[in-house]
């Protein structure tokens, strides 16, 4: 019992670390986006998964942190897929200087692939501003 007590507790603080490293929780980026772009949020896919943005009745958007490219290429076919829209993605990038590694790695990869997706990126400013 000892040991599954330590195992949870050691789960739970990895993962309370892997949050405590963001700026702001995804939800942030997705309401102060989709604000701007009058998007509908938490859009639910007949398969019962719900995009992040669904925006103009043309793209259904996944928003993910820069370092989680690669899931967000996965997740945005999916849903386009799904209602026959546009795949799109909004990449985090809350550290520039750390994360522009993985902007290039997703844009490398749309490219080779000649993925049909749009991609939108949102900047963090040093004081946890975001911008485009």
């Amino acid at each position: 019992m000892k040991k599954l007590s330590l195992v949870i507790a050691l789960v739970l603080s990895l993962t309370s670390l892997s949050y405590a490293a963001r700026i702001h929780p995804e939800e942030y980026y997705v309401n102060w986006w989709c604000s701007m772009y009058g998007c509908e949020q938490e859009y639910t896919m007949p398969d019962q998964t719900r995009c992040d943005c669904f925006l103009w009745n043309l793209w259904t958007i996944e928003f993910d942190f820069a370092d989680k490219w690669y899931e967000a290429i996965g997740q945005a076919l999916h849903y386009g897929g799904q209602i026959h829209a546009m795949p799109g993605i909004v990449l985090i990038i809350e550290d520039q200087e750390k994360d522009m590694k993985y902007w290039e790695r997703l844009l490398a990869v749309v490219a080779k692939f000649q993925l049909p997706m749009q991609l939108w990126v949102i900047y963090v400013d040093s004081n946890g501003t975001p911008y485009l």
